[in-house]
């Protein structure tokens, strides 16, 4: 079994050979071409800074402007995060995110995090699912942590999924 890497470096070459133009409906249109081409369902979604391509196995997100929202973060931002949370040894609270290369540009790639939102929580404060030293340590280094940007694993852990708006 390929691992969600590889498989969303796959479909990334296949989605850029497929796209006109990286406008949102470029992007849509070349997902519906890739998808079709690897038997890969995927979603695409946009957030204020980046957009995201979002399938059963991993995510991918690329900055909306090169170089990423400086107010509110970018990929790069949300890399520099998560290699000091592993300095830091907190890194198994945030979703890994990788970076690849690709026709001039950086795409980041994430595992597919599942129960994400108030629907799937029992509680909707992350606070809830920590201890406490991993609360006051996400609390000092990460802003933006409503429901939508975190899940819960099948051990009830928290994983956040979106982690680039920094203090």
């Amino acid at each position: 079994m390929k691992s969600y890497i590889v498989l969303a470096y796959q479909f990334m070459k296949i989605l850029l050979s497929c796209a006109n133009d990286m406008t949102d409906d470029g992007i849509i249109d070349a997902i519906d071409s890739a998808s079709w081409r690897t038997h890969i369902h995927a979603n695409y979604t946009c957030g204020s800074a980046r957009h995201v391509i979002m399938t059963k196995d991993f995510v991918i997100k690329w900055d909306i402007n090169e170089g990423g929202c400086y107010t509110i973060g970018g990929c790069e931002d949300e890399l520099k995060m998560y290699e000091y949370a592993k300095r830091c040894g907190y890194d198994y609270l945030f979703a890994k995110i990788t970076p690849i290369y690709l026709k001039g540009r950086y795409f980041y790639v994430m595992p597919t995090v599942d129960n994400i939102g108030p629907k799937y929580h029992e509680f909707n404060d992350i606070e809830y699912y920590l201890r406490d030293d991993e609360y006051d340590w996400v609390s000092e280094n990460v802003q933006d942590l409503h429901e939508y940007n975190w899940g819960l694993d099948e051990n009830y852990m928290p994983i956040i999924i979106d982690y680039a708006f920094r203090k």
